[in-house]
Protein backbone atom coordinates (compact mmCIF):
# COMPACT_ATOMS: atom_id res chain seq x y z
CA UNK A 1 0.00 0.00 0.00
CA UNK A 2 1.43 3.34 -1.06
CA UNK A 3 1.16 5.96 1.69
CA UNK A 4 0.60 8.89 -0.66
CA UNK A 5 -2.26 7.14 -2.46
CA UNK A 6 -3.88 6.08 0.83
CA UNK A 7 -3.53 9.59 2.26
CA UNK A 8 -5.08 11.13 -0.87
CA UNK A 9 -8.02 8.71 -0.70
CA UNK A 10 -8.64 9.52 2.95
CA UNK A 11 -8.32 13.27 2.39
CA UNK A 12 -10.81 13.02 -0.48
CA UNK A 13 -13.23 11.17 1.81
CA UNK A 14 -12.83 13.88 4.49
CA UNK A 15 -13.45 16.57 1.85
CA UNK A 16 -16.72 14.93 0.82
CA UNK A 17 -17.92 14.69 4.41
CA UNK A 18 -16.98 18.29 5.22
CA UNK A 19 -18.72 19.68 2.12
CA UNK A 20 -21.77 17.53 2.82
CA UNK A 21 -22.33 19.35 6.12
CA UNK A 22 -21.50 22.85 4.92
CA UNK A 23 -24.63 25.02 4.81
CA UNK A 24 -26.11 25.80 1.43
CA UNK A 25 -25.87 29.35 0.13
CA UNK A 26 -28.51 31.61 1.59
CA UNK A 27 -28.61 35.21 0.43
CA UNK A 28 -28.92 36.67 3.95
CA UNK A 29 -25.76 34.95 5.17
CA UNK A 30 -23.75 35.15 1.96
CA UNK A 31 -20.71 36.86 3.51
CA UNK A 32 -20.49 34.41 6.40
CA UNK A 33 -20.94 31.40 4.13
CA UNK A 34 -18.29 32.65 1.73
CA UNK A 35 -15.88 33.08 4.65
CA UNK A 36 -16.68 29.56 5.90
CA UNK A 37 -16.17 28.10 2.44
CA UNK A 38 -12.88 29.95 2.00
CA UNK A 39 -11.62 28.74 5.38
CA UNK A 40 -12.66 25.13 4.81
CA UNK A 41 -11.24 25.09 1.28
CA UNK A 42 -7.79 26.20 2.42
CA UNK A 43 -5.21 23.46 2.70
CA UNK A 44 -3.87 21.89 5.87
CA UNK A 45 -7.18 21.17 7.56
CA UNK A 46 -7.59 17.52 6.64
CA UNK A 47 -4.97 15.67 8.63
CA UNK A 48 -6.91 15.78 11.93
CA UNK A 49 -10.10 14.26 10.48
CA UNK A 50 -8.01 11.64 8.66
CA UNK A 51 -6.23 10.67 11.89
CA UNK A 52 -9.52 10.55 13.83
CA UNK A 53 -11.08 8.28 11.18
CA UNK A 54 -8.02 6.02 11.23
CA UNK A 55 -8.26 5.61 15.02
CA UNK A 56 -12.00 5.00 14.74
CA UNK A 57 -11.38 2.27 12.17
CA UNK A 58 -8.64 0.80 14.35
CA UNK A 59 -10.69 0.51 17.54
CA UNK A 60 -14.28 0.00 16.41
CA UNK A 61 -15.29 -3.53 15.53
CA UNK A 62 -18.11 -4.80 13.35
CA UNK A 63 -19.94 -6.12 16.41
CA UNK A 64 -20.17 -2.85 18.30
CA UNK A 65 -23.45 -2.00 19.97
CA UNK A 66 -23.19 1.81 19.99
CA UNK A 67 -21.33 1.93 23.29
CA UNK A 68 -18.06 3.67 23.81
CA UNK A 69 -15.01 1.46 23.78
CA UNK A 70 -13.62 2.86 27.03
CA UNK A 71 -16.92 3.09 28.92
CA UNK A 72 -17.27 1.19 32.12
CA UNK A 73 -19.31 1.35 35.30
Amino acid sequence: MDFQIELKNRVDEAEKIIHKYMPQNMEMQKTVLEAMDYTMSAGGKRIRPVIMKAFYDLFVTENRNDTYIFSYT
